[in-house]
């Protein structure tokens, strides 16, 4: 069906709009980088002690390593509030997974992890963003919602 609407109540498909059949190595290769790049993110509690290199290679160490070390990806990792990873989040109509969430008594800061190129991806990432914003003000509608896009790769 060419004109469906998108699925709405769930998050996108591991490859996107992109036919699983068509999906070329280096697709898969980069999906995989991607996830591992979260999976070590999630373990990352404290500035001072990065978990080590685990299932990373030297390049995605290195590239994870300087990415939490930036001054502006670290003040918003490791700003006050409550620390959710990975937190799962939901209303009536939608639901996600956050990749990094902090409380504050004031604010919720949602953070959402990026490798590899964001180029022709900005649209899905506005209705993402959208989505988790509006699932998050009815949460907590006393607080202000601020959604970082952080591309992990330079």
């Amino acid at each position: 069906v060419w004109d469906a609407p998108p699925r709405r109540g769930s998050e996108p498909d591991p490859y996107g709009e992109i036919d699983p059949a068509l999906v070329s190595e280096s697709i898969k290769a980069g999906i995989a980088r991607g996830e591992r790049l979260h999976r070590w993110l999630a373990r990352v509690l404290d500035p001072d002690r990065l978990p080590p290199r685990g299932e990373l290679n030297p390049e995605e160490y290195d590239t994870a390593v300087r990415f939490v070390r930036r001054k502006e990806v670290s003040e918003l990792l490791f700003g006050p509030g409550r620390l959710y990873l990975e937190q799962p989040i939901s209303d009536k109509n939608d639901f996600g997974v956050v990749d990094r969430m902090i409380v504050s008594e004031h604010t919720v800061t949602i953070m959402d992890y990026k490798s590899g190129s964001l180029r022709g991806l900005r649209r899905k990432y506005e209705e993402q963003k959208e989505r988790y914003t509006r699932i998050m003000k009815s949460l907590y509608p006393s607080r202000t919602v601020a959604y970082h896009i952080l591309s992990i790769d330079p």
